[in-house]
């Protein structure tokens, strides 16, 4: 329950200080389950996953997970960075209320901020 209430201000705290969701490289290994792929540091990486681990079930996990985990092959590949940020708004469609709040912060963070990723830029923190 207090998670929920702090996630807006997690959400806007994490695009504030500019960085996305997403890496440009390519995974060289297939996709694993037990691996977290959203997140371009350990920072980014540990508040998205309490923020899907807090908000979200196992099935959105996962869903989510996935979904970064093609958006990096796809920024890897230099798709377009347009293309890969829209696939992957729509790849985050998740049931739950509180989940949606997270999945959102996602794509607004990615879209806002993804230049620098998909340019292979570090982001600023």
């Amino acid at each position: 329950m207090i998670l929920s209430c702090l996630l807006p201000k997690l959400i806007l705290l994490i695009s504030l200080f500019s960085f996305a969701f997403a890496t440009n490289q390519l995974h060289k290994h297939p996709f694993n389950e037990r691996a977290w792929y959203c997140g371009v540091d350990l920072i980014t990486e540990l508040l998205a996953k309490q923020a899907v681990t807090s908000l979200c079930t196992t099935q959105e996990y996962n869903l989510i997970n996935k979904c970064c985990y093609t958006h990096d092959n796809c920024y890897g590949l230099k798709k377009g960075q347009q293309k890969c940020d829209k696939e992957f708004c729509n790849c985050l469609k998740v049931g739950s209320k509180e989940c949606k709040v997270v999945a959102l912060g996602f794509c607004i963070a990615t879209e806002s901020h993804g230049e620098k990723s998909y340019m292979g830029k570090k982001s600023e923190l």
